[in-house]
């Protein structure tokens, strides 16, 4: 849905963008009238010039050039731990719990119904495991959920930059952007050893 909200939120930025960078020469002029510094006038607008011209076309990039970056965490994780892409993924993980339960009670097939106690203890552990791993896919699902809110909200950010004392909100986007992938990476690497020690029960 983000995906398709895109064309619309990259428009606005970039009326946005217009919008502050006639705010920004506007100040630099005022500036210059208060101070009746003309050498400094050309560094200034030398300086917003590159700045503006920086933000366009991060503005007309960002949406695949922070999937890329998001897209190598995903990447570094998956071949670091070995596993498959698909089951690296949240219905992957949910359904290495579901295959587990599964086992579980295969073996409990295996070993007979007829203890009321151990029944009971089977039904709450099968909950348990069913609990846990949802929980796992539902933490590596926030985790793309954000990734791609963080990306593709970034042109209402990065038109923002345009200003001199805005300008920091463009680090800040690329910096969410870069701890996102981290952060992804790092999560695929947890549910692997997870999911490594559970096959191994």
């Amino acid at each position: 849905q983000i995906q398709a909200w895109y064309p619309q939120l990259l428009l606005y930025g970039t009326r946005l963008l217009g919008v502050l960078v006639l705010i920004q020469f506007a100040y630099i002029a005022v500036d210059l009238a208060a101070s009746h510094d003309a050498s400094r006038l050309l560094d200034d607008l030398t300086a917003a010039v590159i700045r503006v011209g920086l933000i366009y076309v991060l503005l007309n990039h960002a949406a695949d050039w922070g999937e890329a970056v998001i897209a190598t965490g995903i990447q570094i994780g998956q071949a670091v731990t070995g596993q498959s892409p698909g089951v690296l993924t949240p219905s992957g993980i949910f359904q290495s719990g579901l295959n587990m339960v599964g086992t579980l009670w295969q073996a409990k097939a295996a070993g007979g119904w007829l203890h009321p106690a151990q029944d009971i203890e089977l039904m709450l552990l099968s909950i348990g495991v069913v609990l846990a791993w949802v929980g796992a896919a539902l933490i590596y699902l926030g985790a793309l959920l954000e990734g791609a809110w963080v990306v593709y909200s970034g042109p209402i950010l990065i038109c923002f930059s345009a200003l001199s004392s805005t300008a920091p909100m463009l680090i800040q986007w690329a910096t969410r952007v870069l701890a996102i992938a981290i952060k992804i990476a790092v999560l695929l690497l947890v549910l692997a050893v997870g999911m490594g020690l559970a096959q191994s029960w």
